[in-house]
């Protein structure tokens, strides 16, 4: 009998540990959450420079493609997204990726992909210097 009752103690001593073990590993989770968020989202615009980038590099994708009206149009979201990471944190870097993207949307809408393409890329080497 003796031995039933030590054994019931101890598996009720280890789910404690385990529950605070669980409750440890969340909390941990949740702070690394919080971190990342903050490093690549949250704070100074960064969802908007890495969504900026992300739409400059299919910009890019169709005017390798020969796809003008492509090219405008994700320049166009791009240019959008830098905008707004700019009101958020002003950025020199960010003006110039805004003037780029600019230029890239309308030589994409006159068929201009070749000078399109090279202002996409101009604007994503600016996007990628934002800190």
């Amino acid at each position: 009998m003796y031995f039933i009752h030590r054994t019931r103690e101890v598996l009720m001593s280890l789910s404690h540990v385990l529950r605070s073990v669980f409750i440890m590993g969340a909390m941990v989770g949740l702070l690394s959450l919080m971190v990342s968020c903050e490093h690549y989202g949250a704070g100074g615009g960064g969802s908007h420079v890495q969504e900026a980038i992300l739409h400059a590099m299919e910009a890019v994708e169709h005017g390798n493609m020969g796809h003008g009206k492509e090219v405008a149009k994700h320049a166009g979201v791009a240019l959008e997204h830098a905008k707004m990471a700019q009101q958020e944190s002003p950025n020199p870097h960010l003006k110039g990726a805004i003037e780029e993207l600019d230029s890239a949307v309308s030589y994409g809408e006159m068929g201009l992909v070749g000078g399109g393409t090279k202002a996409v890329e101009e604007a994503i080497v600016h996007l990628k210097q934002v800190k």
